[in-house]
């Protein structure tokens, strides 16, 4: 393999995370000050994936919006949080470190558990309050990439778990 590459887009991947998690950032800045101090800004937000179910009474779109201005920098911090902590990942990678070494795996696995929770999480947080704000009821259930990707980036932290053990094996054997 190719170290210099592989370094090479280490680095080019990390410099990525970290601008999308500004860029992220910033839109939430940018959209709180756009609500708060003019009249055209305002919030939307629109459940990612597959909806395994879905319940609703009528709900003005005003509703909606409000929610989405609370539930929004959740989502955007959640995300943000995912992508330093990606990008501290290939930062280690870039700079020569291993991954199979614990601290390693348990931030990967950190990242794929943040993934699928928030995931999970997002659809209800976002039926909790427009159910709060509205005077009927909103109720969703779904599951998106986000789920999928966890899943895959926690089979992976597994896989970088038992090869530290192998190399463990393999030292105490010699």
């Amino acid at each position: 393999m190719n170290v210099k590459h592989f370094r090479f887009i280490c680095k080019l991947l990390s410099g990525l995370f970290k601008g999308l998690a500004t860029v992220g950032i910033g839109i939430v800045v940018l959209g709180f000050y756009l609500v708060l101090f003019t009249d055209t800004g305002s919030f939307n937000f629109e459940i990612d994936g597959f909806s395994l179910f879905v319940s609703q009474s009528y709900i003005e779109e005003e509703i909606f919006s409000t929610a989405a201005l609370i539930v929004s920098p959740y989502i955007i911090g959640l995300f943000a949080y995912v992508l330093f902590k990606g990008s501290s990942l290939l930062d280690q990678l870039e700079a020569g470190h291993s991954p199979f070494n614990s601290t390693f795996a348990y931030n990967l696995k950190k990242i794929s558990l943040v993934l699928i929770i928030s995931d999970i999480s997002t659809p209800l947080l976002y039926s909790l309050f427009v159910t709060l704000l509205a005077d009927g009821h909103y109720f969703n259930i779904a599951l998106g990439s986000s789920f999928v990707i966890g899943l895959i980036l926690y089979a992976v932290a597994e896989i970088f778990n038992y090869g530290i053990e192998l190399q463990e094996l393999s030292d105490d054997t010699i």
